[in-house]
């Protein structure tokens, strides 16, 4: 489990409370993946996820969206609906925390650009991991157990890849403004070539093919950058 001070903890509550709101629709995880959608139909009968039915429009908030991203993925991986409930259950249910423990990884993982492991294992039992070195001594690993682990950066680059989510990402400080300018160009030039620099290095983007997701991994992976350059 990821432990911050109060004073950090405050910060986050109050930054990202908005975070919180009912913004997203089933038609926006068709911006992701349109055949997911039908699926999410499903998942919202099965009770793996949770949605607010206003006037008849089923309405996420920005956690709930990550999750049904999340449960994308374990679902290619054909893990069983009741560990997906149990897990549901587990991540948004009950207990009046001012930051759930799902929320506190998300906001760890954007804010202070730390990267970190969601641990399931085949019990619906789940935990926040630094690193992959960290499995054997969670708790929720036991010897011989099936698991699964998936990196949230991965979650979370889908969900900032998206040009129809970007004035969402700027209302709510998801990224900075000068990295959302450069999604800006990585979007409409596929030529531009993006150097990040840090304090003994840099890292030079050439690949076009996929240079929006190589982008945001690297600056989620190693936030503490100098500058950012970009050559049309």
């Amino acid at each position: 489990m990821v432990r911050e001070k109060g004073v950090v903890a405050k910060k986050k509550i109050k930054t990202y409370d908005g975070l919180r709101q009912k913004y997203f629709g089933i038609r926006d995880l068709g911006k992701l993946d349109e055949s997911a959608v039908r699926q999410l139909h499903y998942w919202l009968d099965e009770k793996i996820v949770s949605g607010n039915d206003t006037k008849g429009w089923q309405k996420f908030d920005f956690y709930t969206f990550l999750w049904i991203l999340i449960v994308r993925e374990f679902k290619v991986l054909g893990l069983d609906n009741n560990v997906l409930i149990k897990c549901s259950k587990g991540l948004f249910d009950g207990k009046n925390q001012p930051i759930k423990e799902f929320e506190n990884a998300i906001l760890t993982c954007l804010k202070d650009r730390k990267g970190l492991l969601f641990l399931l294992n085949k019990y619906g039992d789940f935990e926040f991991i630094e690193n992959i070195k960290d499995v054997p001594n969670s708790p929720k690993a036991r010897p011989y157990m099936t698991f699964v682990v998936i990196d949230i950066t991965l979650i979370l680059l889908q969900f900032l890849s998206v040009k129809d989510f970007y004035g969402y990402i700027k209302e709510h400080g998801l990224l900075k403004e000068r990295e959302i300018q450069v999604l800006n160009v990585l979007h409409e030039h596929t030529n531009a070539m993006v150097t990040v620099k840090f304090l003994k290095d840099q890292v030079t983007i050439t690949d076009k093919t996929d240079s929006i997701e190589q982008f945001l991994g690297l600056i989620l992976h190693q936030g503490n950058y100098k500058t950012i350059d970009i050559q049309i």
